[in-house]
């Protein structure tokens, strides 16, 4: 009798082979993507289907099936390679790049590098997401997040105050907001910025107000900066104002 485990495992290799093309031509098919798991499964070739479900995603997809198959091919590299992170986020990473709409990604993917104490790229991905978002409401939740990231965890009070004033001028007539903006910005001796503030608030204050915090710049501007004509101006307009 002819030995056919040779031309056995040729078929199965061939049905894998067009398994493959098969989801590829069709990547809103769910039976056909069950097939190409099933095929890989057995074959352990697992690999080559994750590699399938990235190279698909880089096409162009309706909204729809973009999310269906981005949460799917998620759901596989979940169950194959779970325990490389590294994989997880990159595939994470950029199916928020390719759609920064995704906030399941988006909200698995900051969970993830919480669990990891990676703070630098934790940052870069609300930076990115900051980059993406245009909307006022969701803008002020990303900054405030990161903002606390920076200072909290990632001890970069710098760049917590960055996220700070930005959520400032989104935000000015919160109080709390402003008082925690000016203790960053005076223990890292970032004086100027610290009157920038305090000019931007000029209009928003009674005329009291504006002229207490007028003389307060005068002071920074003589002690902190040494800049004596710059605080001379600063006292012409309470003058005046008076």
């Amino acid at each position: 009798m002819a030995d056919t485990s040779n031309d056995n495992g040729g078929g199965i290799d061939q049905s894998f082979t067009a398994a493959l093309r098969a989801a590829e031509a069709s990547p809103d098919s769910e039976p056909a993507w069950d097939h190409v798991e099933e095929l890989a499964e057995e074959l352990q070739r697992t690999d080559d289907v994750a590699k399938l479900y990235r190279d698909v995603l880089e096409k162009t997809l309706d909204e729809e099936v973009r999310t269906q198959l981005a949460e799917r091919a998620v759901q596989f590299h979940d169950e194959w390679f779970g325990d490389s992170p590294e994989t997880m986020t990159g595939l994470l990473s950029r199916i928020i790049e390719l759609d920064p709409n995704a906030e399941w990604a988006f909200e698995r993917l900051t969970v993830m590098l919480t669990g990891a104490e990676q703070w630098d790229e934790l940052l870069a991905v609300y930076d990115r997401a900051l980059t993406a978002t245009k909307d006022a409401d969701k803008r002020r939740q990303l900054l405030d997040d990161a903002a606390q990231v920076a200072k909290d965890f990632a001890d970069e009070p710098g760049r917590a105050a960055d996220y700070l004033q930005r959520l400032v001028e989104l935000d000015p007539d919160n109080e709390q907001l402003v008082t925690s903006l000016e203790r960053l910005l005076e223990k890292q001796d970032r004086h100027r910025d610290l009157i920038d503030l305090w000019h931007g608030r000029l209009a928003d204050l009674s005329s009291t107000e504006a002229r207490a915090t007028r003389l307060r710049i005068a002071t920074y501007w003589l002690e902190q900066l040494g800049e004596p004509d710059r605080s001379l101006e600063e006292l012409r307009h309470v003058l005046s104002d008076s």
